[in-house]
């Protein structure tokens, strides 16, 4: 039961970080400063999260073999690999890359990583609505 609270209590916090980088990254921030603190360090904040999330439900998956456990452990791992394509994406080009990005796209969002971050954002509240719908029927 410490487990599954552990695992809420982290799902929960996820879902208020997750809004500070898609924000920042549909309106990027011209100095270097503020897209730093409001899309870098929330992105490794979630990353540590998700690995945080992926031991437990590992360790979850030693106890319990179910189809369900292997489902989240996937889900997870999207949510990893999309995030870090998203900073990869974004941490990679030069600050002149990312203002030329910026200007260039008429929804001033950083392409690809906005999207990216954002498809993490929606698996991420889709399977928090499932695991939360699912232990509400089951308990």
């Amino acid at each position: 039961m410490q487990d599954i609270v552990l695992i809420g209590t982290l799902m929960t916090i996820l879902t208020a970080i997750y809004m500070l980088p898609i924000a920042s990254l549909h309106n990027v921030p011209k100095e270097y400063m503020n897209r730093l603190t409001t899309i870098l360090v929330p992105e490794i904040i979630i990353l540590v999260c998700l690995h945080f999330l992926l031991l437990q439900v590992y360790h979850f998956m030693e106890h319990h073999k179910t189809p369900g456990v292997y489902i989240a452990f996937a889900v997870i791992s999207i949510q990893i690999a999309l995030v870090y394509n998203s900073i990869f994406n974004h941490w990679g080009l030069s600050s002149q890359e990312v203002e030329e990005s910026v200007i260039n796209n008429p929804n001033t969002s950083l392409q690809p990583c906005f999207n990216n971050i954002l498809l993490a954002g929606l698996i991420h509240l889709t399977s928090l609505f499932i695991a939360l719908g699912t232990l509400t029927v089951i308990n």
